[in-house]
Order: structure tokens, then sequence, then C-alpha cells
């Protein structure tokens, strides 16, 4: 509520719907989290996640790509 551009707040929060089983929810928040263009190795990490959970691994694996190509670190 503070920050609604705060990409990585909402992607945080998109995984976290999805563990709840707000699968829908989740993925657009994640998706929301993706336009802002921020932070995109931390982004793409928690998306992995949130698709994950949704049940999309390609989805998924996509995000872990991004996620590395971006710099996050892979262990």
């Amino acid at each position: 509520a503070l920050n609604p551009d705060d990409a990585k707040a909402l992607a945080a929060l998109g995984w976290y719907r999805a563990a709840l089983g707000e699968h829908g929810a989740g993925i657009e928040l994640a998706l929301r989290a993706e336009t802002l263009g921020r932070e995109p190795a931390e982004v793409a990490y928690y998306n992995a996640q949130t698709f994950a959970l949704a049940g999309r691994a390609d989805d998924a694996r996509r995000r872990v790509t991004r996620a590395l190509d971006a710099g996050a670190s892979p262990t």
C-alpha cells in the first residue's frame, strides 16, 4: 500500500498468494511486477517460485533463466 510500484514487494506478494493456493492472484501480481522492470533478478526469482506453485513449470524455468541472466546467484 505504501509503494504500489515496488516490483520486489509485488513479486513477493505474488509468491505468498500462490503459496496460499491463490494461483491466479499470484500470477497476476508476478506479471505486474515484471512490467515494472525493476530488480529483475529478485523479481524473476520470486516469480519462478510463483509459477512453479501454480503448476506452470515452463514459465517457472524461464524465470529462473531470467534471474540468472540478471545476476542472481545460482546457489
